[in-house]
């Protein structure tokens, strides 16, 4: 059997990373449903940072694995995808000041409010509502279902390469390495060497 092509590997890689962000997008979905009855809860704003953070993910651009491309993405589910992404770059992570493309307007005004003795500078946030995120969970799960067809034909195409014993197993990128390496170290706690 022949092994899969690097750009297959890093193909696959994506789809199992793809899965893994939905999931925790629909877990971050479903606290918000739990917690959240409003925009204005404490939770909300970094609940809904974490579902459009985890959903966009697997569609912005890795060095070395890429990313999925639009076209994954089903017609009907276009608008919900645009949203979720759009939602990410405009409004939560990043944008340049006075950009409209999200929502109409500039969502990175930074206000300066004054109130009596009081003074405050603050950027406008946009919030979308709590059952907006029923919809992007629903589209998680959707999008889970089109990956793991992808996968389906990839492991069946290359089913020999596959492990078969009990151990953790990483999924080499290394062209002409064995596609899945045994004995994999997991980290539990990461010491993030920031002195």
């Amino acid at each position: 059997m022949e092994d899969p092509t690097i750009d297959e590997r890093r193909r696959f890689w994506l789809l199992c990373y793809a899965i893994t962000s939905m999931e925790k997008a629909i877990r971050s979905c479903d606290l918000i449903a739990e917690h959240c009855t409003d925009n204005s809860a404490p939770l909300f704003q970094p609940l809904s940072l974490a579902v459009h953070t985890y959903y966009g993910r697997p569609f912005v651009r890795s060095n070395v694995v890429g990313s999925l491309p639009p076209s994954i993405i089903p017609d009907a589910a276009k608008g919900i995808h645009s949203w979720l992404r759009h939602f990410r770059d405009g409004v939560m992570a990043h944008i340049d000041a006075g950009d409209s493309k999200t929502a109409g307007r500039p969502m990175n005004d930074v206000i300066y409010t004054i109130a009596g003795k009081h003074r405050q500078f603050s950027t406008l946030e946009a919030r979308a509502r709590p059952s907006a995120y029923a919809d992007a969970r629903a589209h998680c799960e959707s999008m889970i279902a089109v990956f793991q067809d992808e996968m389906a034909n990839f492991m069946e195409r290359f089913h020999e390469l596959l492990p078969h014993g009990d151990d953790e197993y990483l999924l080499s990128l290394a062209d002409g390495s064995p596609l899945f390496i045994a004995g994999y170290d997991r980290l539990l706690v990461s010491d993030l060497h920031y002195k």
